[in-house]
């Protein structure tokens, strides 16, 4: 049983942890991003005056980041996290993305979550069609990476899908 929590991300602190997680001067922000972000603009994006960034831990061990962006008019929360090691998506992802999902719902106003999954995210993929989220469409060649585009795809999950996790793997909305 992993015991999962969210800390205030603090720059001092975390950014030199987050350094060493990624073992060079570049950080994969939502872990697989189409190019590396500088590891200089990190600072810049966990400070936006929107974001929401909180440090991810397990077991009382710092593990990853999350992040929202709420959209105040129409309540949709769009988030993005990233964990220290790929071996955390298949070990942790599933509570982390539970425990993060519930804590949104619980703590403000939201009524949609959205995630944007590139197409050659492996670990992305894996985790938000066995989580019952909803894939509410395709962006087409909206990433550039390895001299050609991916597509993004849009997944999403409203509040009262939420209380059916437990029960429910996929979400089917058509009926």
């Amino acid at each position: 049983m992993f015991k999962i929590d969210f800390i205030p991300f603090l720059i001092n602190t975390d950014m030199k942890i987050v350094e060493k997680w990624f073992d060079s001067d570049t950080f994969f922000y939502d872990s697989h991003l189409p190019s590396k972000i500088p590891f200089s603009e990190i600072e810049r994006l966990v400070t936006f005056p929107n974001s929401h960034t909180t440090v991810i831990t397990c077991n009382g061990m710092k593990v990853g980041l999350c992040d929202y962006i709420m959209e105040e008019r129409t309540r949709i929360a769009k988030i993005e996290f990233c964990l220290a090691s790929d071996d955390l998506y298949t070990t942790i992802g599933r509570e982390v993305l539970t425990a993060y999902i519930t804590r949104l719902f619980n703590s403000i106003p939201a009524i949609k979550v959205m995630k944007y999954v590139y197409e050659f995210d492996h670990f992305g993929h894996t985790l938000f069609e066995t989580y019952p989220f909803y894939k509410e469409g395709t962006l087409y060649s909206m990433a550039f990476k390895d001299n050609r585009y991916w597509d993004v795809l849009v997944y999403s999950l409203l509040d009262e899908e939420l209380k059916g996790v437990k029960e429910v793997h996929t979400v089917d909305r058509t009926t």
